[in-house]
Order: structure tokens, then sequence, then C-alpha cells
């Protein structure tokens, strides 16, 4: 047995909002049995001629346009991707100081549907939702029983205020994956927003199920209480979740309006305090929008 092994590197663009470049080392491998020069048939010459290809390829993009987020995973995949038609043992790249292994098995099969879902993901991080669903819709064409895609669709239809077509793809994502607890939550903030308050607590609470210790659930649902009045169970809910994640700045402004609400407008002011706080500070755990 033997490994042929042949090695690149390119330099990139990456980071969403602090773009920077890296220059990236790529190593592919075959191994297998030497017969008259080549290792399963296949001579350096072509497999570094394919690598050279692909790498010429990335060389001065912005790889999240590419890949997504560009991880060294992400890149790695994305490569071995390109070279499937080489009998690859896997795929080695070192950037920004990491590395990876990737190999065959790693790809799954609807890898090329990943691949749009994970592009869409990082042209909505970037304010991009109008770029960002025609991306996901292709991944949605690719694969229509992907469920994360027509949830992240649905954010991307929220993100411009268009709850009644965002709706629908939350609704979607619930009926291919029934414990998607993301997608319960994104189905009931779009409830709370289109007026239907009758359907909006359970979704709610079924995000709540499927995701006990998720603090933006459970004051969303404590958000909801509020929209009915419900001032005690929505104490409940954002005590609860600070208790979860007390850097969570929404949650304590959430908190101060149901104790203002229910007369405790002294507490409350403790509340709005921390709030701010971590406003300023930048320790507010959504201050960035990393959240997906």
């Amino acid at each position: 047995m033997a490994q042929l092994s042949i090695d690149d590197n390119f330099s990139a663009y990456h980071g969403s909002f602090d773009i920077r470049r890296d220059t990236y080392a790529v190593a592919v491998c075959v191994e297998g049995s030497i017969v008259n020069g080549f290792v399963r048939g296949l001579d350096s010459t072509s497999l570094r001629c394919a690598l050279s290809s692909v790498t010429s390829a990335l060389e001065d993009r912005y790889l999240d346009d590419v890949v997504g987020r560009a991880t060294n995973e992400h890149i790695g995949l994305y490569i071995l991707h390109q070279l499937l038609l080489h009998p690859l043992s896997l795929v080695r790249i070192v950037g920004d100081g990491h590395g990876i292994e990737v190999y065959p098995t790693d790809i799954s099969a609807n890898y090329p549907t990943r691949l749009l879902y994970e592009r869409a993901r990082s042209l909505l991080y970037r304010d991009k939702p109008a770029e960002a669903i025609k991306i996901v819709s292709q991944s949605i064409d690719s694969d229509n029983t992907f469920a994360p895609a027509y949830n992240l669709r649905g954010r991307c239809h929220r993100t411009t205020g268009q709850w009644h077509a965002a709706l629908p793809d939350f609704e979607k994502a619930i009926s291919l994956d029934p414990n998607f607890g993301e997608a319960y939550r994104n189905a009931g903030n779009a409830l709370y927003y289109l007026g239907r308050t009758d359907e909006m607590i359970d979704a709610f609470t079924k995000a709540v199920e499927l995701m006990p210790t998720s603090a933006l659930a459970i004051n969303n649902r404590g958000f909801a209480h509020q929209r009915l009045q419900e001032w005690e169970l929505a104490l409940a809910d954002h005590t609860r979740a600070l208790e979860l994640d007390y850097n969570y700045a929404e949650a304590h402004t959430d908190m101060a309006a149901a104790l203002k609400a229910l007369g405790r407008a002294e507490e409350a002011i403790e509340y709005e305090s921390l709030a701010q706080e971590l406003h300023v500070t930048g320790r507010d755990t959504y201050a960035t929008k990393l959240f997906y």
C-alpha cells in the first residue's frame, strides 16, 4: 500500500463583517497499491492539475460566497466535493493556524443542498435577505425535504417583515421535522406578528418542550403572554430565561415591562439598567447575528 499526496495552497478572503485574508494549505491524498507508477490508476500529474484547478478558482475569492461560513471543514468539504471524480482518501486543509481532515464518507447525499443552504446563511448574516432567498430556494429545489432550508427561507422573509410569506415556510419545516424546535419558535413569532394570538402560545410551548434550556424560546413565550396580558405567566418565563442566560438583554427589558404591568415599577428599574449595561458593554448574548 502507498499514499500519493499532492499539496497546494491559495489565499482568499473570509469573515462576514470582519473580513480578512488568509492563506490555506491544501493536501489531497490517494491510498492504494502502486501499479506501473500509478496509485489506483491515478498519476500525480492528473491529480495535481485537478487540485490546481480547484484552488485557482478559490484564489482571491470571498469564501463565504462559495462555501457559506468559511470554516476549514466547509472549505475542505467543498474541495473534496469538487474532486469526487478522483479516488481520494482524504483532503487536509490548514488555514488560520487550524487544520482539518475530511473524508469521502463525510460527504452526505445532500451535500450540494447543504452547501447552498450554508451560502444562504452567510448572505443573511450579511444583511442580504433577497440574495439569501434566491440561494436557499435553490437548496429547496435540490431537496424539498430539507427542513432547515425552509426554516432559513422563513427567517429571510421575517428579516424583511414579510410574515405572511415566512409562516408557511416555518410550517413546512415543522411538517418535515416535527422535532424542529427552532421552527416552532419562529412560527410562534410569525403568529404573534400576524395577530393570531390564539395559536402563538401553543407554538412557543412546543418550542420550549423541544428546547427546554433555550432562554430565547422561553423568553419569546413570555413576550407572547404579555400580548395576552397574562403578566404572571410572562414573569415566570422571563425569570426562567434569565436563570438560563443572565446576559440576555431583551429578557431584562421584557422582565421590566412585566413588573411594571404588575405595579412593581421600582423593581423594574433594576432590570432596565441591566439591559442598558449589557447593550453598552457589548455583553448581550444576542448583540451579534451569530444566532441561527
